[in-house]
């Protein structure tokens, strides 16, 4: 898991920044040091938690998500005597910054937005198929067996998802939607049942399946 920055300028009471100045991190609410980095590459973590800042005032460290796995706050403590009255801030959050999950790696349990298991494919999600400019020659029609009264054309939509209840829409070419009733045949075959009147005379149809 990467680590985190946190950054900030100390200024006095007229907003001009105090340089120098010390910084203590402790883990909240406790007077134990907080493991911090001067660097995000740092082998070594800052002795005692104390740092200083620089010229301007500005001072930053960095902290590990694999030791703060759950969220990282810590209390801010700063001093410089005759430039700034001591004080501090405190429960400061520095968020967790997540790295790539790694597909190639099979460890299940690290500490991590999701597990490989379950991320991997997701770049694939959502799929959607489409079918433009169909025919209403290519709907067969039913005398019988009709899946609701009155709509006795369907139409198979072989859309290979795997998916087996996809989101469907259906529009003339001109635009407009046009009521339907999708029906499970098996994954990756879709029947669309539309009513006489919207096949007749419509002229061609545009499929959109999403799943």
């Amino acid at each position: 898991m990467a680590r985190s920055k946190y950054w900030q300028y100390l200024i006095n009471e007229e907003g001009q920044p105090v340089p120098y100045a010390t910084i203590q991190l402790f883990n909240a609410s406790t007077t134990t040091p907080a493991s911090a980095y001067a660097e995000e590459a740092s082998p070594s973590i800052i002795s005692g938690g104390i740092l200083t800042t620089d010229s301007a005032g500005y001072f930053d460290f960095w902290v590990d998500g694999n030791v703060y796995t759950e969220g990282m706050k810590f209390d801010l403590l700063w001093s410089k005597p005759g430039s700034i009255v001591s004080g501090g801030v405190y429960d400061v959050y520095v968020p967790i910054n997540y790295e790539q999950v790694d597909e190639a790696d099979t460890d299940t349990y690290k500490n991590k937005l999701v597990s490989n298991s379950l991320a991997k494919g997701w770049e694939n999600k959502p799929k959607i198929y489409t079918e433009t400019a169909v025919s209403a020659g290519s709907f067969q029609s039913v005398s019988a067996g009709a899946i609701e009264p009155g709509f006795d054309y369907y139409y198979d939509l072989n859309h290979d998802l795997l998916q087996d209840y996809p989101v469907t829409a259906v529009y003339v070419l001109a635009g407009r939607s046009i009521n339907h009733i999708p029906e499970y045949i098996s994954s990756d075959i879709l029947r669309i049942w539309m009513q006489t009147d919207d096949v007749s005379g419509t002229g061609e149809f545009n499929f959109t399946i999403i799943g």
